[in-house]
């Protein structure tokens, strides 16, 4: 093999996982999701241990933060003061921006909470960051080669051609490669990738001698291929620095949250192009999201339930409210299905409002819900997924229990219909009122040269008045009890007492609104409607006996009304009250 040649060989398996935590669960859950895919797992319960196995070989660290001796951010630390090329995954309960910021400036991969929303999607980042874990030892060859001068270099058994590095962006590179761990890209005039540090290639997942042979626009998203077009003009007519924001592609088909901030390079006070700094906030991005949604429920648990769901369906994270609403513990309540917490035949189900969320962003409404025991719990929800422009499939969903205000519509309703049947009882108590004030016909002043009941003989018509309330009472228990009460002889014999008082059809109808006005005072409506019901059947009745009294009177079958009886009050018995006629 020729001295300036050089081997590499892709290396076989799926590669070696070091699982660093002090909790036991989560070593039996790595172990049962990834070794089933070829992964060699093996296992470090705190930071220390973590640093004295890691020079083994690892492809990938799956590392928590919160440990009893060392944390995660010290581990990753000491991972890049050793320059040891492996990759970082962070796995944690307790998320925050700053141990966020803190383990993506140190190199960690992806930064992942617990419980894992989203096993495909987890799996997927393992063999991303396997991949890359791999490819960058192919890459450090290659860039090795490039550096050192190197003119080819044998590549999984096919020799490859190592461009020559120009001596402007060997010295400019030599200064800036060692100590950045952003991504570095040197472009020529028409945008073409001159040269590239490893850690721009680790980024898009691309190998580093494909890297050489693209345009930088090639890498860039659709809608921010412009951004870059503007970028080489400005530099171009003398701007010394240009920063966006853009997003790029990588080989794996997802897309990187990034900054590029540019300058122009002169050689010799020549413009040959220019430089670029790529750093990729993706993580930090998705983070800030998580951590602002956890800081809305805390901010408004004294309200509202709130729960943050994946796009499955699976509650990630609830408040407390939540949880002693429902009747769950927390270790109950993530991970449960929010179908659970929706009455099945109600509608609209869990899964139409997300199809709503997904066109609208937003939905609002009413909902049925039901607790761990079985009870209905009306709520106002409003669903949202608020990262949706940067790719966030979680969705956040506020739930306020509204059982006391739909109590208080009933209510309301109930006093409404109250207020109405009471209108309509003064009604029809007003109109007997006019009825019974209305002078007295000639005709019966003629026939029967009388007064009426209640100026002639107020003592008489109290009594008949208060009989006829006994009555009420009697015909609404038989309603009401299924009792039986002979009603109907009480107002056959109320009648022929009046008739014998020689009473008109007008004291029939004084008597009936005098006692309906007394009973339906104050009573409940649902009584008090039910006393109108049952006064409309006997006025009419004891219209009819007091109608056959002087029928048969006129017959010869009655005894002969007087004046003079009307100034005479009630037998003693009838004085007993209305129960004693009967």
């Amino acid at each position: 093999m020729d001295s300036n040649e050089m081997r590499v060989k892709s290396t076989p398996g799926a590669g070696r996982i070091l699982v660093v935590d002090d909790e036991e669960i989560v070593h039996l859950t790595m172990r049962r999701l990834l070794e089933p895919d070829g992964y060699t797992i093996d296992s470090a319960y705190g930071g220390a241990e973590a640093l004295s196995k890691i020079d083994a070989g690892y492809d990938l660290l799956i590392l928590d933060i919160r440990m009893p001796d060392l944390d995660g951010i010290e581990v990753l630390r000491e991972i890049r003061k050793r320059q040891l090329a492996i990759e970082v995954l962070i796995l944690t309960g307790y998320a925050t921006l700053e141990s966020a910021t803190q383990a993506l400036s140190y190199g960690a991969r992806a930064y992942l909470m617990k419980p894992i929303e989203d096993i495909p999607e987890f799996k997927n980042k393992i063999q991303e960051a396997m991949h890359i874990s791999q490819l960058a030892r192919n890459n450090r060859q290659v860039y090795d080669a490039i550096v050192s001068g190197q003119h080819s270099l044998l590549i999984d058994g096919k020799l490859r051609q190592m461009p020559a590095m120009r001596k402007e962006n060997k010295e400019s590179f030599q200064r800036l490669m060692d100590v950045m761990r952003d991504g570095v890209v040197f472009l020529d005039f028409d945008g073409n990738i001159t040269f590239a540090n490893v850690n721009f290639a680790q980024m898009l997942g691309e190998s580093y001698q494909k890297l050489l042979e693209k345009r930088f626009e090639s890498y860039v998203a659709e809608e921010d291929q412009d951004k870059i077009v503007e970028v080489l003009t400005r530099l171009s007519g003398g701007e010394v620095a240009v920063s966006i924001p853009a997003q790029l592609k990588t080989s794996y088909g997802g897309l990187l949250s990034v900054i590029i901030s540019s300058s122009p390079i002169y050689y010799e006070m020549e413009y040959r192009g220019i430089v670029m700094v790529i750093s990729d906030v993706t993580q930090i991005n998705r983070v800030r999201e998580k951590v602002e949604l956890l800081a809305n429920l805390v901010e408004n648990a004294q309200h509202d339930m709130m729960f943050i769901v994946n796009s499955e369906g699976q509650i990630m994270e609830c408040n407390s409210l939540a949880q002693s609403s429902f009747g769950y513990s927390r270790s109950e309540m993530l991970g449960l299905n929010m179908k659970a917490l929706f009455k099945s035949e109600v509608t609209p189900g869990w899964e139409k409002i997300v199809d709503s969320v997904k066109r609208h962003s937003k939905w609002r409404g009413e909902i049925l819900a039901t607790s761990r025991d079985g009870k209905e719990l009306p709520a106002e929800i409003t669903v949202s997924r608020p990262g949706m422009a940067s790719g966030s499939t979680d969705i956040i969903c506020f739930m306020r229990d509204i059982t006391e205000r739909k109590r208080a519509e009933e209510i309301e309703a109930d006093a409404q219909a109250n207020a109405e049947r009471i209108e309509q009882l003064e009604r029809e108590v007003r109109s007997f009122e006019q009825l019974s004030s209305l002078p007295q016909t000639s005709v019966t002043a003629q026939m029967f040269g009388v007064t009426p009941l209640r100026q002639s003989a107020p003592d008489t018509f109290n009594e008949l008045a208060q009989y006829y309330v006994d009555l009420m009472e009697l015909a609404l228990e038989q309603r009401a009890y299924k009792v039986e009460h002979d009603v109907s002889e009480g107002l056959r014999s109320m009648g022929e007492q009046m008739g014998l008082l020689t009473a008109s059809p007008r004291d029939v109808v004084e008597i009936h609104s005098t006692s309906l006005k007394k009973r339906t005072s104050g009573a409940a409506p649902q009584k008090a409607q039910a006393y109108v019901e049952e006064g409309r059947l006997m006025v009419l009745e004891l219209m009819g006996y007091l109608a056959l009294f002087y029928r048969n009177y006129f017959l010869g079958v009655s005894k002969e009304p007087t004046t003079q009886t009307k100034e005479t009050q009630l037998s003693s018995e009838n004085r007993k009250g209305g129960r004693a006629w009967l």
